[in-house]
């Protein structure tokens, strides 16, 4: 009985844990949005946002926000590996995005728009760092 208690997990890094809020937090808006969105479609109401999202796109996100959380909950190598690749595509897809295929985007967007757009860049990729630093990556990583 008490080598089971041994056998216990350390608890999780603070940072871990606010990476898996934020992720929970950022699949439940996108989740609800798309909801919104299609529920304006449907009903012929004006849609949430003033501009039109890709919605296939949107959905993707949204999946991809829980398959990240459940790959950080399993503890894997390959997990965390992928959760880093994960975050640097989203920087690179907006950064794509706004400066590529639809610049006019960034002057359509308001103040706060652009903030929220700037720090989801440095979130990503201070995510990203965070994973790849020596705390997580011992707990993350189970042998």
């Amino acid at each position: 009985m008490t080598d089971d208690l041994d056998q216990r997990s350390p608890p999780a890094p603070f940072g871990v844990l606010v990476l898996l809020a934020f992720l929970s937090i950022d699949g439940i808006e996108r989740t609800v949005e798309l909801g919104a969105w299609l529920w304006a479609r449907h009903a012929s109401v004006a849609p949430p946002r003033a501009y039109a999202i890709n919605l296939p796109v949107f959905g993707l996100w949204a999946i991809v926000d829980a398959l990240l959380v459940l790959l950080l909950v399993m503890r894997t190598r390959a997990g965390r590996w992928f959760c880093v690749v994960i975050f640097l595509l989203h920087a690179g897809y907006m950064t794509h995005v706004l400066a590529g295929t639809n610049p006019e985007l960034w002057i359509y967007l308001g103040t706060l728009g652009r903030l929220r757009i700037a720090a989801t860049a440095a979130i990503d990729l201070f995510a990203a760092c965070y994973l790849l630093s020596p705390a997580p990556a011992e707990y993350l990583v189970t042998s």
